[in-house]
């Protein structure tokens, strides 16, 4: 298995693109034998990476192929590119994203921290991918940890790297460092991300229903970006504000949601919730 960093993961996806763009239909044992991976590898390129991004792959006789739609196609590349350009791996992929020229009239700012030491990131994808237990000096605290990783992700434009030892643990990724391998773990547990909405999500807590009240200036902000895919309207009123509810794991994933929206924002349940924001605002004016 090739090499398996930010930079050939993104290599191998976009030359994958190419030869959709080619009008190649592809299974995923070509996948697997054209870049050398697994076949779970394989089918996240398409169902993880390509469709989530929008394009429209289709399976045709076991057969993947790309539906095109030009305008649409433009809109996510130059999305991509900018990304990339955030991240800070562009100048590693331009002779990749000059096969896939758009008209750069797209512009998408994305506020995602570099990756300091690319290294790290291999390092790390490796013990996941190979489920290698970990021991690292995280220089935050110039501490040492050990860590069964389970995935590196990013919120709210930081990198983190998540996983469990005597529970769920997360850790900034820039800080991280001298990673020490101790050998192989058994752990068919994985995260579910799909309902967190920042860092302090915690899988296995058991998620509990906030309610939240929007005044009319804001509410199309707050529909247009959901918190996460719980979020539902509870009622609308007559001066155009509206009660949301969605479900949590940890008190901290909304709470600076709350403040960024303050004073067009209130908590109506549950109370003890409200109460301690209305307690940390008070120590902020005071």
């Amino acid at each position: 298995m090739p090499k398996n960093d930010v930079t050939n993961l993104l290599k191998n996806i976009f030359d994958l693109l190419n030869r959709f763009y080619s009008n190649e239909k592809l299974s995923i044992k070509d996948i697997e034998d054209i870049y050398g991976v697994s076949k779970r590898t394989a089918y996240r390129y398409i169902n993880e990476y390509l469709k989530p991004a929008g394009f429209n792959i289709v399976k045709v006789d076991n057969k993947f192929k790309l539906k095109r739609d030009d305008n649409f196609d433009t809109f996510v590349i130059e999305t991509i590119k900018n990304f990339s350009k955030e991240v800070g791996v562009y100048n590693k992929l331009k002779s990749i994203f000059k096969d896939l020229e758009t008209k750069n009239i797209v512009y998408s700012k994305f506020n995602v921290e570099k990756i300091i030491d690319i290294e790290i990131y291999d390092i790390l994808i490796n013990a996941i991918e190979n489920k290698q237990e970990i021991r690292f000096l995280y220089k935050r605290y110039n501490k040492k940890y050990k860590l069964k990783p389970l995935k590196v992700v990013n919120f709210e434009g930081y990198w983190y790297l998540v996983g469990i030892d005597k529970g769920y643990l997360r850790f900034h990724l820039n800080e991280i460092d001298e990673i020490e391998f101790l050998g192989e773990y058994e752990l068919n547990e994985d995260i579910d991300l799909k309902n967190a909405i920042n860092i302090w999500f915690i899988p296995n807590n058991e998620a509990f229903s906030v309610e939240f009240l929007v005044n009319a200036n804001v509410v199309d902000y707050i529909k247009r970006l959901p918190l996460n895919p719980t979020q539902v309207e509870i009622n609308k009123y007559d001066d155009g504000s509206v009660l949301f509810q969605v479900k949590i794991t940890h008190k901290e994933e909304i709470k600076r949601f709350i403040k960024s929206f303050l004073p067009d924002i209130k908590i109506v349940s549950p109370k003890w919730l409200d109460e301690e924001l209305k307690e940390e605002i008070k120590l902020y004016l005071d």
